[in-house]
């Protein structure tokens, strides 16, 4: 049976104190396995990766909605003068720069909104992690 993800932390902890010499015993009477930090990390690596994924996905699907919203917004800006219309139309066309695409000129200075800026940020750093 593989450790928990506790555990592993547990491992990686113990691992980082005695690594910095804030424990001073040797890796031996420590505790410290060389086979369980290598599993600990390998398995902490594995979630970091798979967090970025979904990640990665999540930025995906909020891009195709707000392709989606923003198709919604013409449909609706050519459709009536009805004020109604027009302010699902306006609502529209906000929530999708608050999720971080550019909207009709409604999204802040930099063209993405906080959300948008942490998801590309994240594909950023996916890509980068692709390349190694």
């Amino acid at each position: 049976m593989s450790p928990t993800l506790h555990a592993q932390i547990l491992t990686l902890k113990k691992y980082q104190a005695w690594r910095k010499g804030e424990d001073t015993r040797t890796m031996d009477e420590a505790g410290i396995k060389p086979a369980a930090v290598t599993s600990a990390l390998n398995a902490v690596i594995a979630i970091a990766e798979n967090h970025l994924r979904d990640g990665v996905k999540k930025a995906e699907a909020v891009g195709r909605l707000c392709d989606l919203a923003h198709e919604a917004v013409e449909v609706l800006d050519g459709l009536s003068d009805d004020p109604g219309v027009q302010s699902l139309s306006l609502r529209l066309s906000k929530a999708a720069a608050d999720a971080g695409q550019p909207a009709n000129n409604l999204s802040d200075d930099s063209g993405y909104g906080a959300e948008g800026r942490l998801l590309l940020g994240g594909n950023r750093i996916l890509e980068e992690w692709k390349k190694s």
